[in-house]
């Protein structure tokens, strides 16, 4: 593979991933050459004359030099297995999971290819922004050092910041970004949930709340940590922290209950960090949100 010119690619996996990484890396100027998968055809058109789409993915890996795996993990090692040993010598394999370790393409290494990761930190949701979405965004990036090096020039091409994982850190990696995205999600769901006791359905209570969903990313974005942090913890009131428990008690929402005190004791340590707290405001607010205590009003 020569230094100077970018190598023909081809997409394993034309789904979610796979679609928006080839309709981006294809207009910052690299050659899709070939997808295959399921809905291989429809990619296919997408993308333009000059590219082949097949059922199966060896045919297709023949006609590329970096192969991009887009694929769940458990069918990641199902492809590694299975692609012929002649196919796989001498071409980058390169993986998007996030969660999966380095030696998923074992069989491939030992077949003479070369592998590694990469990883786009971004929520895919199928839809038709996510090939913009993704210029600009984080690549976890790991393997072999020509796997490494190709998979930077991916990167760098689509305006990302590169994150070289060290070997056994993608759990700790993987689950970083489910806590920010996934479980915004669903922390968002929570939220939500309670509207109808002010007044709204839960889809009224989210179109509410997502200005401040919105404004939040934006202060992180901004001001990083601690100084991002904003409410009735920062100010250090006792008083409303005691409502809010009060409430999810009477309510029996055990659940949420624990996410607000566990969330809450972080907040309280962000607030000590950011200095609007003292250290007397700080243990006050952690033995409230540690203690079983009983609710201060009746039931």
């Amino acid at each position: 593979m020569s230094t100077g010119r970018r190598p023909d690619l081809v997409i394993i996996g034309p789904g979610r991933v796979g679609s928006a990484l080839a309709q981006a890396l294809q207009k910052c100027g690299w050659r899709i050459r070939a997808v295959a998968g399921r809905r291989a055809r429809s990619l296919a058109r997408k993308l333009g004359p000059g590219v082949r789409a097949h059922r199966h993915a060896a045919p297709a890996v023949t006609r590329g030099e970096v192969v991009l795996l887009a694929l769940p993990q458990a069918a990641l090692q199902e492809f590694a297995a299975s692609l012929p040993g002649e196919v796989s010598e001498g071409r980058v394999f390169l993986h998007t999971s996030g969660s999966a370790s380095d030696d998923v393409l074992e069989p491939l290494g030992a077949a003479g290819a070369v592998t590694g990761r990469f990883h786009p930190l971004y929520p895919f949701t199928g839809s038709d922004t996510d090939a913009k979405g993704i210029r600009g965004a984080s690549y976890a990036l790991s393997g072999q050092p020509r796997a490494v090096k190709v998979a930077t020039r991916l990167a760098r091409s689509l305006g990302g910041r590169v994150l070289r994982l060290p070997p056994g850190a993608e759990t700790a990696y993987h689950l970083s970004a489910v806590l920010a995205s996934n479980l915004l999600v669903a922390l968002a769901a929570q939220a939500a949930q309670l509207g109808p006791r002010w007044g709204q359905t839960p889809a009224a209570a989210l179109q509410a709340l997502l200005p401040l969903l919105r404004a939040s990313v934006e202060q992180l974005h901004r001001n990083g940590l601690p100084g991002a942090l904003t409410g009735p913890l920062v100010r250090g009131e006792s008083d409303t922290v005691q409502d809010h428990l009060d409430l999810l008690r009477r309510g029996n929402h055990r659940d949420l209950l624990q996410l607000y005190r566990l969330l809450s004791r972080t907040g309280v340590d962000l607030a000590l960090q950011g200095g609007h707290l003292d250290a007397r405001q700080g243990r006050d607010l952690k033995r409230l949100l540690s203690a079983p205590e009983r609710s201060r009003k009746s039931d």
